[in-house]
């Protein structure tokens, strides 16, 4: 099966995610083969993987944020935790777990063929679905006379394909391509961290304030830098015993809640997203651990998750379209329905999709390589 690597990273310390309590389990300590992880850390991941991407996916759904937000309807409240909660800490998350997964990547590959595969699992992928969304837009234009989703300059068409200074036409993937720079500042980081340690710890600080103030003059969203070389610094440092006590998760979420009432801005932003990144992951620690038909279930889909977040926009915008010929409302009282369908629905698509592709041998022409972590 495909695995999602959505960024190098990490280090047998990232075992180090997982709680004490799972080395009374002595297989789940057993290194995976390959990856320098054990098997209660690797599905941890891939747990969070699924947990993740299905948030992020949930601020794309049909009709999109801003129409729901504003919609008169109870269920406002519902997505605003799943979209501005979940949603929020899920990019940081997969961002930290990128870093954790390139220490112990680098440590395998030779730094320049590392990067060539990560442009090929992460670049590739980016530009083949933004290709076949623009395609979509381009029928849509044709058969409306509506050209607003489709470039027009050459400036367009090459950021629209390749993401070289903003968001590619399929914009989720933008995170893609983030990732990706966040790999070359990690490997030069890590290579200059082996000859001299403090050298290499204040270039990765140095990027991740530059990107910070800045804006971002690599990355588009600064934050998954930061996050990335958090998990860069786990991965390096082989700190064990990580995950977050349940005392302090509901501190942090306290804090949060506190802080949306008496501040605003960036600082609060940053503080929510590292509140529920932290949520998150003790999510996926603790599923893992329980296991039973809900960790089977979402390890289940994670072969596939890569395919759904690649490949949901393509579903959604099929979705807005048939919406809009129907009718649907985002205020009508059968819109929850409507909204939570969609996940089920941008899952079935995706594993038709890879099982077909599959079978005919041309899986890597849509997804690049992908390699299990």
């Amino acid at each position: 099966m495909q695995r999602f690597n959505e960024g190098p990273a990490g280090a047998e310390a990232a075992g180090t995610l997982i709680r004490s309590r799972h080395s009374s389990v002595s297989e789940s300590r057993q290194a995976v083969p390959g990856s320098g992880l054990n098997h209660a850390t690797s599905d941890a991941i891939r747990i969070a993987r699924v947990l993740c991407i299905l948030s992020m996916i949930s601020v794309h759904i049909w009709p999109g944020a801003t129409k729901i937000e504003a919609a008169d309807t109870w269920f406002h409240w519902v997505y605003i935790f799943v979209a501005e909660y979940l949603g929020r800490g899920s990019v940081p998350l997969l961002s930290l777990i990128s870093g954790v997964l390139l220490t112990t990547t680098i440590a395998r590959r030779p730094p320049l063929k590392l990067l060539l595969n990560k442009a090929f699992s992460l670049l590739y992928p980016m530009a083949v679905w933004s290709a076949l969304l623009l395609g979509v837009y381009e029928g849509h234009a044709i058969a409306t006379g509506d050209e607003t989703r489709v470039p027009h300059s050459p400036a367009e068409w090459i950021n629209g394909l390749l993401s070289v200074t903003s968001a590619p036409v399929n914009e989720p993937l933008a995170f893609l391509r983030d990732v990706f720079m966040c790999a070359i500042i990690g490997v030069a980081s890590i290579l200059l961290y082996r000859r001299n340690r403090v050298a290499g710890g204040a270039l990765l600080l140095i990027m991740v304030l530059v990107e910070a103030l800045s804006g971002g003059v690599l990355t588009l969203r600064p934050q998954i830098l930061a996050f990335f070389a958090v998990g860069g610094v786990i991965g390096l440092s082989g700190k064990t015993h990580l995950v977050p006590p349940i005392s302090l998760v509901v501190n942090l979420l306290i804090l949060d809640v506190a802080a949306h009432g008496w501040m605003e801005g960036e600082l609060v932003d940053w503080l929510n997203r590292i509140c529920i990144s932290v949520l998150m992951w003790r999510i996926a620690v603790d599923i893992e651990g329980w296991g039973g038909a809900l960790s089977a279930g979402l390890r289940r889909v994670e072969p596939y998750i890569f395919m759904v977040f690649c490949s949901h926009m393509l579903t959604v915008t099929v979705v807005a379209a048939a919406a809009g010929v129907i009718g649907f409302s985002p205020d009508a009282p059968y819109f929850p329905l409507i909204w939570i369908g969609q996940f089920p629905l941008v899952i079935i698509v995706a594993v038709v999709i890879q099982e077909l592709a599959q079978k005919a041998q041309v899986l890597p022409l849509l997804t690049g390589p992908r390699t299990r972590t």
